[in-house]
């Protein structure tokens, strides 16, 4: 399963498909020609770097280099917040605020709420990561840049680190890597498969297809 995207990186454009198994391919260039021009000119083509930026930052590299449609890119972001919310609301029960900053979302980009309720939303997510412990904080925080237009990476980025903390508390062990770059990967997939259901004019899919 995969899904071919337009980049544009560097000042060039050009596809790339994205695999669901996390890894990206150029349809129209190859990419060992572009390592051995590297090698022999000692410059690294746009092509070559988006490559080592997408295996470091996926999903910073997905939303910041790949031409997706803004509604595409809240409704991912929303998915990535829910997925992590459990980890707030296990310490917060009675704290709806982030849950709303995501409910919020998916209804702005359906049209059914403005701008401004959508701040509103988001500064009261905002309330909630300031007051949460460390291992809840990241959970709110991706809530609340869910609902901002311009930063979906963001979301993505607390997203993970909320997954992280949810596993240990310790931010250099082994534990707390695995579980972010596990959760990374989920997000990658889960791009893969909205971004495939989009294509071929469905909705995209229900946040639990992905596993």
């Amino acid at each position: 399963m995969s899904v071919i995207v337009t980049a544009n990186h560097g000042g060039e454009t050009f596809d790339v498909e994205v695999f669901h198994d996390g890894h990206i391919e150029f349809p129209d260039r190859d990419l060992r020609h572009e390592q051995a021009m590297a090698e022999f000119t000692d410059s690294e083509s746009p092509v070559l770097q988006l490559y080592r930026l997408w295996k470091r930052l996926p999903t910073q590299t997905m939303f910041e280099s790949f031409e997706l449609p803004e509604d595409g890119c809240i409704l991912l972001a929303a998915d990535y917040a829910e997925r992590v919310l459990h980890f707030y609301e296990d310490r917060h029960r009675d704290d709806l605020r982030p849950r709303n900053a995501i409910d919020a979302t998916r209804e702005f980009a359906a049209g059914k709420r403005d701008l401004g309720t959508l701040e509103k939303a988001r500064d009261a997510a905002i309330l909630g990561a300031r007051g949460a412990s460390r291992e809840a904080a990241p959970a709110a925080w991706a809530a609340a840049w869910a609902t901002s237009t311009w930063a979906p990476d963001a979301a993505a980025r607390e997203a993970a680190e909320a997954a992280a903390y949810g596993v240990s508390s310790d931010r250099k062990s082994s534990e707390w890597e695995r579980a972010y770059n596990a959760e990374v990967a989920w997000q990658v997939r889960r791009f893969v498969d909205v971004m495939e259901a989009v294509g071929q004019g469905f909705d995209p899919p229900d946040i639990g297809a992905t596993p």
